[in-house]
């Protein structure tokens, strides 16, 4: 419940798959450039939700280190505006949140899809 409001996280589906890997890419650049030290590994543990600090404890470092963007993966995920979810989702919430968008969606395959984008991308820029 987020301000008094009951929020169920749903799949994500078809009409919300490109905005997915859009946010998913956003996050892993944000994240790449403030984190260096995180790794791809360390980002599918955490979406493996393994318990591991690699794994569901790189979310408090995610959260700070996307730079605002997991917003919209939460309007994906919960299907509620982004200016209440701006409004109304404390900090406290993000963690919950996230991981319950990771026990509902297997996002590995989605985050492969961005590593594939990033390799394509990497590839460009240096032929």
């Amino acid at each position: 419940m987020i301000a008094g409001r009951e929020i169920k996280i749903k799949p994500f589906v078809l009409r919300n798959r490109a905005t997915v890997i859009r946010t998913l890419f956003e996050i892993y650049v944000a994240v790449s450039k403030n984190r260096p030290d995180i790794s791809p590994d360390d980002l599918k543990e955490m979406a493996e939700g393994k318990t591991s600090t690699a794994g569901l404890g790189l979310i408090p470092v995610l959260i700070d280190a996307s730079e605002g963007k997991l917003v919209d993966l939460y309007v994906a995920a919960t299907g509620q505006p982004k200016e209440w979810l701006l409004d109304s989702v404390q900090i406290s919430d993000e963690v919950e949140i996230i991981k319950a968008i990771l026990e509902v969606n297997d996002i590995r395959p989605l985050i492969s899809q961005v590593k594939s984008l990033v390799q394509g991308i990497n590839a460009k820029k240096t032929s």
